[in-house]
């Protein structure tokens, strides 16, 4: 008998750890599944953008404004590395709005002296001209024949063409 009492004695502490136990995984997996929502929430990102009023766009005055126009668009071609190559080719400006006018009366006028005079100046430039990233050469070229054809502003002493814009395809061989 005293054996009987022994081992009965022996089961309720076991099962007094045994509820412990599983209430503190319990606890534990109640923290974690908390901590884990919180980081969810604070990195699920900021909250959707609301548009403000919108900014009110003061229009500048249309004389001071910088426009650009078209002086050329066509297929240039050069062949100085004994190759030649086409490139589809636009040539802007950009001059200020009260000489707009009088740029583009000028290129209608003298369209084909123009296109002949950018044309020879493309034909002249050296491959590796050709062949940089913004074509920074060809541009300085092509923008100090322009500036000296429309020649500067008598009242403010600055050059009609303020910029000049080259939008350039790759090129291909023509003679292929």
């Amino acid at each position: 008998m005293d054996h009987r009492n022994t081992s009965s004695s022996t089961t309720t502490p076991v099962k007094k750890r045994r509820f412990g136990t599983m209430l503190l995984v319990t606890g534990v997996l109640l923290a974690e599944a908390a901590a884990f929502v919180g980081f969810m929430t604070l990195a699920g990102g900021p909250e959707t953008a609301q548009a403000g009023s919108a900014l009110e766009v003061v229009p500048a005055n249309a004389d001071e404004a910088v426009v650009e126009t078209l002086v050329l668009d066509a297929r240039l071609q050069n062949n100085r590395s004994g190759v030649t190559y086409v490139c589809d080719t636009e040539i802007w400006v950009q001059v200020r709005g009260r000489h707009l006018q009088s740029v583009e009366l000028e290129i209608a006028r003298l369209h084909n002296e123009i296109r002949a005079e950018i044309n020879s100046t493309w034909k002249g430039c050296e491959p590796r001209h050709l062949r940089e990233p913004g074509l920074e050469t060809v541009t300085r070229k092509i923008y100090a024949l322009l500036s000296d054809r429309f020649g500067h502003d008598i009242e403010s002493g600055e050059s009609v063409i303020l910029k000049c814009v080259i939008v350039a395809g790759t090129g291909f061989r023509a003679d292929a």
